[in-house]
């Protein structure tokens, strides 16, 4: 699904391919969202990977010859976030935050810090650098418009997610009951 550029799904992971104007990716729960619709707004006609979560994302997408951000966050806000919101291992959760983030760097022409980006003034450096990558000027983006597309995704994301049921995983089921 996000191979293919997530079909008519206009929130979906996008993984970049040639002809793609930027990647932007991070390790979950490092302000990957709000980072893209930022972005996104700012510059509505970029073609924008994210969120794949993968450093191999960064290291395609330079063979690719695109230009390429990599949001870190601080190791453990990242992982307790993650962990919280998944579950599973916090060992080999930060092991993979390790690998991602240590591998993303090798990839990434810039890099962003969370606490940069989410405080006051995080917005307009983030914004400033994409327009000088992208050749162009950004489009005005208030809080409220960011709040609205978040909100949107949710509704969306919520609606699109179906339920899990366990009877779906076959043997599993079985093994983990």
């Amino acid at each position: 699904h996000w191979l293919n550029g997530g079909g008519d799904d206009p929130f979906a992971p996008r993984f970049a391919r040639p002809g793609f104007d930027l990647t932007v990716d991070a390790f979950p729960r490092t302000a990957n969202t709000w980072t893209y619709y930022q972005i996104q707004l700012a510059f509505p006609k970029a073609k924008i990977g994210h969120h794949i979560h993968s450093w191999q994302h960064l290291l395609f997408s330079k063979l690719f010859g695109i230009p390429t951000i990599l949001i870190v966050r601080e190791p453990d806000a990242a992982v307790q976030s993650l962990v919280t919101k998944r579950g599973g291992s916090l060992a080999l959760s930060y092991l993979e935050y390790v690998i991602t983030n240590s591998f993303g760097r090798l990839f990434a022409d810039r890099v962003f810090f969370f606490d940069d980006l989410t405080g006051q003034a995080g917005v307009t450096p983030l914004t400033l650098v994409v327009g000088e990558i992208l050749g162009t000027r950004p489009s005005e983006v208030g809080p409220d418009d960011v709040r609205a597309l978040m909100a949107k995704r949710t509704d969306h994301k919520n609606s699109a997610t179906p339920t899990f049921r366990t009877e779906n995983l076959g043997f599993l089921a079985r093994i983990l009951r």
